[in-house]
């Protein structure tokens, strides 16, 4: 129902509170975290990271990175086998990886990957995941 008793818009299920506690709602939750998870303010879409894997309509991968090199991001929606170019990093030599699942918002360490070798990257789990690529430090 809308407001004072009225039929709601667009079949709304409840009411607004109990849509701030469903399974959406719990995953913008997690995408908020996970864009915020790194400096946004020099974040640029670039798709050209992915070097294979790219897949198309509801299951391509889209990526940004960081404009100083510190950092990539590719979101998998279908957490399908990727590759990415390290080359856009600000320093070869060994990356960190981090897997975030979107429905759950879980951290998993993908452990450590030579810049110059990110492929074949597969999610730790079945669906939807975001890999964050971190710069080698030092």
């Amino acid at each position: 129902a809308g407001a004072r008793g009225a039929p709601g818009t667009n079949a709304p299920r409840g009411t607004w509170r109990e849509a701030l506690d469903s399974p959406v709602a719990q995953q913008i939750r997690h995408l908020r975290a996970t864009l915020t998870a790194r400096p946004m303010l020099g974040r640029v879409a670039d798709e050209a990271i992915v070097t294979a894997g790219q897949g198309s309509g509801w299951q391509r991968v889209v990526a940004a990175r960081d404009a100083a090199g510190g950092y990539l991001m590719a979101y998998l929606p279908a957490g399908t086998r990727v590759s990415l170019d390290g080359a856009k990093l600000a320093r070869t030599g060994t990356a960190k990886l981090t897997w975030i699942d979107a429905r759950t918002g879980a951290v998993t360490d993908g452990g450590r990957k030579d810049t110059r070798a990110l492929t074949d990257l597969t999610a730790p789990a079945e669906g939807d995941h975001t890999l964050i690529v971190d710069a080698p430090t030092g």
